[in-house]
């Protein structure tokens, strides 16, 4: 028996039996989708269309049923339109945006009102008092002049400037007569100048030593004979000449005495000119690759015993038939030997970067004479951890390699 699209009712044709089952079925799905709480108008199947607002009855749009809504000014209004929760968010951070407030329900700083009154044509002073805005610079003042003409005036000032270098005003003449001669001194007086027509006291005594002397006050002693300055004078114990060919009293140079009348050779002068030792022993000391250092007097030969330097010290080796040596700047040689062939085999320890070549050669244990052979060992695969030497079989009973990495 077919039945219907949407509440699949059972739909009897020509050649189906239909009995009261088929029809009470059809009834109870009826019945529960048109029912008090099982037709709810969502535009489903079996559930009826959506109902238009030319459908609600009047009032039935009220609070109750639109239900409360919880803003979020922080969301974006990238459209015109939206669900009812969307636009009242939206709306919300214009509001907020506009106040500045923190939230978009806070009272804000000043009213638009407010804003007027300050911002008008006439309620904005810039006074500096609060709302009226900071006072304007001058140099903040559009078009303002670069000089101003002062208005003529009179001064009645009695005193030139302050006591500061930076304030000047007008000056005046000095009623005090000039000081007589004395220790030189600044002076305190301010905004005052001496008049043309002056004059100092005459100077009658000089005390002291005078600019320019021409005779000592009193005579002084050079090399025992008395000299005031009226003439030249020849001291009496000045009887070397000029260019003395003999100390007046002998000198001792390096213990031997000297008197300028001959050389003299320094008692502790021993050395030839051709030294066979140093005096005094130096460290010969080698650095880099390779260090060491011993001392040197010259009075032989020197060996330096030496020993790998920081660029290729020793960072680790395992010394045995299957071993390694690593170098401090990386690299590392490895080697060893195998009788496993033609499968993977690990080296004594991993290179932490790649191996860079590898080499190999058998041989036979029997035999104390290595030939060359025309089938020699094949490394067929190495990786930074493990090797693979393939050889003939039979053709050798060990195989021995290195290998070389960082």
């Amino acid at each position: 028996m077919k039945q219907t699209p949407n509440l699949s009712l059972n739909k009897p044709e020509g050649t189906d039996v239909v009995n009261i089952d088929d029809l009470n079925a059809n009834m109870d799905v009826l019945d529960a989708k048109l029912g008090t709480s099982g037709h709810n108008h969502n535009g489903t199947a079996g559930n009826g269309p959506k109902i238009t607002s030319a459908g609600l009855a009047a009032g039935a749009a009220n609070d109750a049923a639109i239900g409360s809504r919880t803003v979020n000014q922080a969301l974006a209004s990238p459209a015109n339109a939206g669900t009812l929760t969307q636009l009242l968010s939206w709306l919300a951070g214009k509001i907020k945006a506009i106040t500045g407030a923190t939230n978009w329900y806070d009272a804000p700083a000043a009213t638009l009102a407010q804003l007027w009154a300050l911002f008008g044509t006439s309620g904005h002073s810039h006074n500096g008092t609060a709302g009226q805005g900071p006072k304007i610079a001058y140099g903040n003042i559009s078009g303002a002049p670069t000089s101003m003409t002062p208005t003529a005036h009179a001064s009645t000032a009695t005193t030139y400037g302050v006591s500061s270098a930076s304030n000047y005003g007008h000056a005046k003449a000095t009623a005090a007569a000039p000081l007589a001669a004395g220790t030189a001194a600044v002076g305190t007086d301010n905004g005052l100048y001496a008049r043309g027509d002056h004059r100092h006291p005459v100077q009658t005594s000089v005390s002291g030593n005078a600019g320019t002397a021409t005779k000592l006050a009193t005579a002084r002693t050079i090399g025992g004979t008395s000299f005031d300055g009226t003439a030249n004078i020849v001291p009496a114990n000045c009887t070397l000449a000029a260019s003395a060919t003999k100390l007046a009293t002998a000198r001792t140079i390096g213990g031997t005495a000297f008197d300028g009348t001959a050389n003299i050779v320094p008692a502790n002068c021993t050395l030839a000119a051709n030294a066979t030792k140093l005096a005094a022993a130096r460290t010969i000391a080698l650095t880099g690759a390779i260090t060491g250092s011993g001392s040197f007097d010259g009075s032989g030969n020197l060996s330096i015993a030496t020993a790998l330097g920081s660029a290729l010290g020793d960072s680790g080796h395992l010394f045995a038939e299957t071993g390694y040596q690593k170098f401090s700047n990386g690299l590392i040689i490895q080697w060893g030997n195998t009788t496993v062939f033609n499968q993977r085999q690990s080296f004594p320890i991993a290179f932490p970067n790649a191996c860079f070549t590898m080499t190999s050669i058998k041989g036979k244990e029997t035999s104390e004479i290595w030939e060359p052979s025309s089938n020699p060992p094949a490394v067929t695969y190495r990786s930074n951890t493990h090797y693979r030497i393939n050889v003939r079989n039979g053709d050798a009973d060990r195989v021995y390699w290195i290998a070389v990495g960082n």
